[in-house]
């Protein structure tokens, strides 16, 4: 009983970070889910998320303002994955 409630608690945080992000104007499509569960395994949780996304808001503003809008989903979602990977080299033994 334990492992299915804690497996369907894991589902509930990735669908959370996942929620976040597109709240944040990125688009999650097959590729970036991939990689956004690939960073979920190697410590990524929505608590982090928004730090990093504070960290990096004028950043993510300025590219919201002055991207193509068809396309800055997709731009702003590859840039957070780069900000996380940097996040997780710096911080990576701390967050397991």
């Amino acid at each position: 009983m334990q492992k299915v409630k804690e497996k369907k608690l894991k589902q509930n945080e990735f669908e959370q970070l996942v929620a976040y992000l597109e709240r944040c104007g990125m688009t999650i499509r097959k590729i970036q889910l991939e990689r956004l569960l690939e960073l979920y395994k190697q410590g990524l949780k929505p608590e982090i998320a928004v730090a990093i996304i504070a960290m990096h808001k004028s950043t993510y503003d300025n590219y919201l303002n002055n991207f193509d809008k068809s396309q800055v989903g997709i731009i702003l979602c590859n840039l957070f994955f780069t900000h996380v990977t940097e996040y997780l080299r710096n911080h990576g033994a701390s967050l397991k």
